[in-house]
């Protein structure tokens, strides 16, 4: 048979011509897949830097009533004062304390005192406070207590004229009660709380201390959430614990 012409075949002039030589079939090689970049994961942003809140140096005068009912509150105070004031002065350059009690108008003493000190950096202060404390017995004041309102006024007028430091403008009075004041001294409590809270940086807070009875609760809560409002500061229903107390009336 005839071969066909084939340009590169060498016998493509005879007639014995083998079968054409296939062409090697070309592969055209594909250049390797590169591997997926794999990205490192950015960095986690640093963690926000931990606001803690400073207060202005402050001066504090607990106002406390001692009658029998509060026996636990006061228990817990001269537990806790140490810790109050270790967590107020992380809070603020200078804090100094005071304290007054009271009792039943009735009562002799009515109430005692202790006067506005720096504790910040002054040990000696500190344990002068805990003495006042720890000398503190409730119910021994002589006299009768048989009705629910305590001398209220008189101890915000010793608390109101407190020998405050001089160069300290925040002043706090947190009243610590479960009774109210007598109604013929409502007013006068009112009006000496606003006239405290009228001076820059001084307001009044209350710490209400509820008891079984419901009439005797709602009573004095209402009386001392007035008192709070008129001395510019914050009414605090108990918490349980006198720390968490004097903290939320402060801030």
């Amino acid at each position: 048979p005839e071969c066909p012409e084939c340009p590169d075949c060498p016998e493509a002039e005879s007639v014995n011509c083998p079968q054409p030589v296939p062409l090697p079939e070309i592969v055209h090689e594909q250049p390797p897949t590169p591997a997926p970049v794999t990205q490192e994961p950015s960095p986690a942003p640093p963690p926000a830097p931990v606001q803690t809140m400073q207060l202005p140096d402050t001066d504090l005068v607990f106002m406390v009533d001692t009658t029998g009912s509060m026996r636990a509150e006061i228990d817990s105070l001269k537990r806790e004062l140490h810790i109050v004031v270790e967590i107020l002065e992380r809070m603020m350059p200078s804090v100094g304390i005071g304290v007054v009690t009271f009792n039943d108008r009735r009562q002799r003493p009515q109430g005692r005192h202790f006067n506005v000190r720096r504790i910040t950096g002054d040990e000696e202060a500190m344990r002068e406070i805990q003495r006042f404390l720890r000398s503190i017995a409730v119910g021994d004041a002589r006299g009768p207590n048989t009705d629910i309102p305590e001398a209220v006024l008189a101890a915000l007028q010793m608390a109101t004229t407190s020998s405050f430091r001089e160069n300290i403008r925040d002043r706090v009075i947190v009243v610590i009660t479960d009774a109210y004041a007598y109604e013929d001294e409502v007013e006068e409590t009112l009006r000496l709380a606003r006239s405290f809270a009228a001076a820059e940086g001084q307001r009044v807070s209350t710490i209400h201390i509820p008891r079984g009875d419901i009439q005797r609760s709602d009573d004095s809560q209402a009386y001392l959430e007035r008192l709070a409002e008129a001395g510019g500061g914050e009414f605090i229903t108990d918490r349980g614990s006198i720390l968490a107390n004097i903290l939320l009336s402060m801030l």
